[in-house]
């Protein structure tokens, strides 16, 4: 479960990483997966608003082996971004960021 506030995109958490992370690590601690994904949006324009996912085994391994992907890319110092030439010069983040 994750509260947002309307003016952080809420609606579009449940497509994000962030609470299938959670969800893996609710797995790792318990050995059991989650139910559901759910957002509580607090401040909605509409009112108090609740989104909600069914959690799958499937989305649990997806989200581990993104994990473990991106940790043995860092771990090889293979990040595309960082291979790409710089496209705002000056900004300190042009190595790593995608843009």
């Amino acid at each position: 479960m994750d509260l947002k506030s309307a003016g952080k995109d809420a609606e579009q958490c449940l497509n994000e990483e962030q609470l299938k992370i959670y969800a893996l690590g609710y797995q790792q601690m318990t050995g059991e997966i989650p139910d559901v994904l759910m957002i509580y949006i607090l401040d909605h324009p509409k009112g108090p608003k609740v989104e909600k996912e069914d959690v799958k085994k499937a989305m649990i391994d997806q989200v581990k082996y993104k994990i473990q992907t991106a940790a043995k890319c860092i771990r090889d110092d293979d990040l595309q971004q960082k291979r790409e030439e710089r496209k705002c010069k000056k900004c300190y983040l042009g190595v790593i960021c995608p843009k």
